[in-house]
């Protein structure tokens, strides 16, 4: 159940870099243009908003890849925790064919 939660929690993830990087240079070209029209600096300003924007879209992408990693990692020692059987536990169940001495019943 915790993998399948984990692996629809990385897919949201991973999907909002496709919406995070076109927006950004999107916004940065927008930005860039009113701020041309209003200063007299065509095109100087656009360019250096679709760099900026350019820079926070990589800047966001390289948080989500991590935030994504860690969300994995931990997953992945919370399961090997789960999963992990305790041997103690095991050879003193009243079903199993040893006993605590390892002899066999």
């Amino acid at each position: 159940m915790v993998r399948k939660k984990n692996s629809r929690y990385l897919q949201a993830l991973y999907s909002t870099i496709i919406f995070i990087i076109p927006s950004a240079f999107i916004g940065g070209y927008f930005i860039g243009t009113k701020l041309d029209e209003q200063f007299g600096t065509d095109p100087w300003i656009t360019i250096a908003g679709v760099f900026v924007g350019g820079a926070g879209a990589f800047i966001e992408l390289f948080r989500v890849l991590n935030r994504g990693e860690k969300s994995s990692r931990r997953n992945k020692l919370r399961s090997s925790r789960n999963e992990a059987p305790d041997l103690d536990e095991e050879k003193n169940h009243p079903g199993s064919l040893t006993n605590q001495s390892g002899k066999e019943e």
